[in-house]
């Protein structure tokens, strides 16, 4: 029996400290797309972020600030900022997405044609923007890859989009206070949740790498990667540095 998505609910972390405003204007545009793939989205930010904040009452999203991401003097811990909402969460399917993702407007049908399994951790490849009038026209076009050759051909499940049920074995055997890893890099949150689910091959340990092609599900130990592409606003040069140019 296939899952229905009403049941998924969106959350994202999104603040300002260091991007310089650039968070904010990357959600307004993402914020107003997605919230039609699903039933819930809620936004978790902190109290310096009054750009995301005035977003997420333009578009009447759900929003919490918290200090946690700072805590003991931390950068920026999404790991912890994540947990403290994740514990109390009452939805079942989760979807941890990242501001400046886009998902395709096929994203609702594609989603609901796979029967979900609540002990997967779910990831999808990305495809790489360098301006907003390329994700305008890659939306239009549904969502088709076809035509477009700039995205990652093998990728991990980073925290960019992690699809996973609050109800599997793996966030049930997770300490209630850290089922997101803390941590005072960003990225280590996002691969440190992913090995939760990994296995051994081999005596190697996979850290959840997709061996899937874009017409194909291939699960690897728990994980495992979407049929489609989401669209990642923001990085023309991988490195995740934010460019005003790309709204020109």
């Amino acid at each position: 029996m296939h899952q229905n998505l009403n049941k998924i609910k969106i959350i994202t972390t999104a603040t300002d400290g260091q991007s310089d405003g650039l968070t904010a204007k990357m959600l307004n545009y993402t914020l107003q797309y997605n919230l039609n793939q699903v039933d819930d989205v809620l936004i978790i930010t902190d109290f310096k972020s009054p750009d995301v904040e005035s977003i997420c009452k333009k578009y009447n999203t759900q929003y919490i600030k918290t200090d946690k991401f700072y805590e003991n003097g931390a950068p920026f811990d999404k790991g912890k900022a994540l947990s403290q909402i994740l514990k109390e969460e009452k939805h079942d399917w989760i979807l941890h997405l990242d501001s400046d993702i886009l998902l395709p407007r096929s994203f609702k049908e594609k989603i609901n044609q796979i029967n979900l399994d609540k002990n997967i951790l779910y990831g999808s490849r990305r495809i790489i923007f360098e301006k907003l009038k390329n994700a305008e026209e890659w939306f239009l076009n549904n969502g088709n890859p076809e035509e477009l050759s700039n995205h990652i051909p093998y990728g991990y499940c980073w925290g960019y989009f992690q699809l996973f049920n609050m109800k599997s074995i793996v966030i049930k055997k997770s300490n209630k206070d850290s089922i997101y890893p803390a941590s005072g890099h960003v990225a280590e949150h996002d691969e440190w949740f992913r090995d939760k689910w990994g296995i051994m091959i081999e005596n190697q340990y996979v850290k959840g790498r997709f061996l899937a092609t874009e017409n194909d599900l291939k699960v690897i130990g728990n994980i495992r990667e979407l049929p489609f592409l989401v669209g990642h606003l923001g990085v023309p040069s991988l490195n995740n540095k934010l460019n005003n140019s790309f709204f020109d």
